[in-house]
């Protein structure tokens, strides 16, 4: 249906109308084809891509946010950290204003998670414990229900990884329980914080 409709749009007249239509399906279909055919799909790349620059001719739409969240993720994925990192850096210091930003909490989350995995233990920590600072405990079941993971529970994985690799396996652990006890009430959060802290254990000698 949505390539349908970008069939569609090829009849309209060039316009800053068509573009804020095209943006609005691009931001649809990115995900769609990751749920379909994978996160190293040429397709969602893609899409993403167009995605991008109509952002960039568009100056600041709505979908930015979620087009360069979903881009960063997409990379992350495919271990392209540096790319992902790049998105990221560039949302966070052009974003206007921070309360309109409905992606802050979860960027930071992404940011500690690529940077970890580039080594940068210090930096992930510090983006980590910045994003738990960003998220309104009361506001948690309406972050859940837009991206489907607690970015609380993920800024705190993180930390409690990178506190590891730093020399602190107790933090570590005090940091990686308490985000199992923040991930209780949600499934699939609770699922990653659970598999998360079983590293620190496996590292500290504690298999069982």
């Amino acid at each position: 249906h949505l390539t349908s409709a970008l069939e569609l749009l090829l009849h309209w007249p060039d316009s800053p109308e068509r573009q804020h239509q095209e943006l609005a399906l691009l931001n649809l279909l990115a995900p769609a084809y990751i749920a379909t055919e994978g996160w190293g799909t040429l397709a969602a790349e893609q899409t993403y891509a167009r995605a991008y620059a109509l952002c960039q001719l568009l100056g600041n739409p709505p979908q930015r946010a979620r087009i360069i969240f979903g881009q960063a993720t997409m990379y992350e994925f495919r271990g392209d950290y540096l790319k992902s990192q790049a998105l990221l850096d560039e949302h966070l210091h052009l974003r206007d204003a921070v309360p309109s930003d409905p992606l802050l909490a979860e960027s930071y989350d992404l940011l500690a998670c690529t940077r970890f995995h580039q080594g940068s233990f210090a930096d992930a920590l510090t983006q980590a414990d910045y994003g738990i600072t960003l998220v309104n405990p009361d506001q948690s079941e309406t972050i859940i229900a837009a991206m489907g993971e607690n970015p609380l529970v993920g800024c705190h994985t993180w930390a409690a990884l990178a506190l590891w690799h730093l020399g602190y396996p107790d933090q570590a652990l005090v940091r990686g329980q308490q985000a199992v006890r923040l991930a209780e009430a949600h499934a699939y959060s609770l699922a990653s914080a659970r598999m998360q802290v079983a590293y620190i254990y496996q590292w500290r000698r504690d298999p069982a």
